[in-house]
């Protein structure tokens, strides 16, 4: 069903299917595969995720100056930003702080990025 082999109690209860758009950090201006990794798999060397849900999970964000703010601390996760429209059929979906508008993705097997629905791809200035 999901992408990896997910811990205990992973997505939350809470975590449902839905429709919406969010804004994607990219590192690089094509929407594909690459830039849908979770961290467990990018970082497969560092033990302590294999235990943190949220590592299984991308990250998107309601607000673009959001997403905006957390690339800028953090440059290494990319340096473009996009908005994604989110289908059911992509996973499950929780919004994990609503002061930040941080959403959390467990995407599901199924998952294509070559058919995900996106607007323009702009660098994060």
């Amino acid at each position: 069903m999901f992408q990896s082999n997910l811990p205990l109690n992973c997505p939350p209860t809470d975590a449902h299917e839905d429709e919406k758009w969010l804004y994607r950090i990219l590192k690089s201006t094509s929407v594909c595969e690459e830039e849908f990794e979770n961290y467990v798999t990018i970082y497969s060397h560092k033990v302590e995720y294999k235990k943190m849900c949220g590592a299984y999970a991308i990250s998107l964000y309601e607000l673009k100056e959001k997403a905006i703010e957390n690339a800028k601390k953090n440059p290494v996760i990319g340096t473009y930003i996009t908005k994604i429209l989110i289908k059911p059929q992509y996973g499950k979906l929780h919004c994990g702080n609503t002061k930040t508008g941080h959403y959390n993705l467990w995407l599901y097997t199924t998952f294509d990025a070559s058919k995900v629905e996106h607007e323009l791809i702009e660098p994060i200035v």
